[in-house]
C-alpha cells in the first residue's frame, strides 16, 4: 500500500463568515439553509496515445453518482456563504501499456470539501446563483496490475499480479451556478453545476494521469430556516 498526502490544507473560513455577519446585522436579515442533492461527478482525464505503446492509455477518468450535502447562509439578499461536501462513488478504468503486455485495473474516487461565496439574483420564486470558492480534493485509487509476456493479449493469464492503494490531497478552485426555485417559504428545488479545477502536483506518482477538471451536475432540495 502506498499513500501520498499532499500538504494542502484549506480552512473553511467562508463557513464561519455568516456567524460574524449575523452578529452584526441581526438574525432577521440572515437566511440560513441546509441542502442535500444527488449528482453525477465526471472526471475528465486521460489523453490517448495509440501510436506510442510505451505510454499508459487512457488516463484515470470516468463518472459516478455522488451525494452532496451543504450548509450556509445568505447574509444579504444577494450575498451568501456555504460549505459543500461531495461524496462520489467509485468508477472503474482499465489502462494498458506496451501492446497490452501489462494492464492496470483501477477503482477511483475524488471526494471534495469546499467553501463557497454565493451571489444570487432574480425574483422571489426563481433565483439564479453563482458560486465561487476553494477547498480540497481527496483522490483515492486502488489499482491491480497484471503483467504478461511482451505482446501477449490481456486475455492471457498474467505472470504476476500486484495491488496498490494511493491517496493524494490537492487544492481545488471552484466555479459554478445553480437555479433556486422556491416551492414554499422553507423549501427549494435546486439544480446545480460545479466545475472544480485541480492543479495536480507534477511529481505525484500518477504521472499526470489524474483529471485536472472535475464536473459535478446534480439536483437537490434546500431547506430554509
Amino acid at each position: 500500500m502506498r499513500t501520498v498526502i499532499r500538504p494542502h490544507v484549506f480552512v473553511l473560513v467562508f463557513a464561519l463568515l455568516p456567524v460574524s455577519a449575523r452578529a452584526q446585522t441581526g438574525p432577521s436579515e440572515v437566511e440560513w439553509f441546509a441542502a442535500g442533492s444527488l449528482a453525477m461527478t465526471i472526471s475528465n482525464s486521460g489523453e490517448e496515445f495509440p501510436a506510442n505503446p510505451s505510454i499508459l492509455r487512457p488516463g484515470i477518468g470516468g463518472s459516478a453518482f455522488a451525494a452532496v450535502v451543504a450548509t450556509g447562509a445568505f447574509v444579504t439578499p444577494h450575498l451568501g456563504f456555504a460549505g459543500e461536501l461531495t461524496l462520489p462513488g467509485e468508477f472503474h478504468v482499465q489502462q494498458t501499456w506496451s501492446r497490452d503486455a501489462t494492464t492496470w485495473d483501477s477503482d477511483h474516487r475524488d471526494r471534495s470539501l469546499v467553501g463557497l461565496v454565493l451571489v444570487r439574483t432574480g425574483g422571489r420564486r426563481v433565483q439564479l446563483t453563482g458560486a465561487f470558492g476553494a477547498g480540497n480534493v481527496w483522490s483515492h485509487t486502488e489499482t491491480t496490475q497484471r503483467s504478461r509476456p511482451f505482446g501477449r493479449p490481456p486475455t492471457d493469464p498474467p505472470q504476476f499480479t500486484f495491488t496498490s492503494t494511493q491517496a493524494i490531497t490537492d487544492l481545488t478552485l471552484v466555479a459554478g451556478a445553480e437555479v433556486n426555485t422556491r416551492l414554499s417559504a422553507h423549501l427549494s428545488l435546486v439544480p446545480a453545476f460545479r466545475l472544480l479545477f485541480v492543479p495536480r502536483d507534477e511529481d505525484n506518482s500518477f504521472d499526470g494521469q489524474l483529471a485536472t477538471y472535475l464536473f459535478n451536475i446534480g439536483i437537490g432540495i434546500r431547506v430554509w430556516f
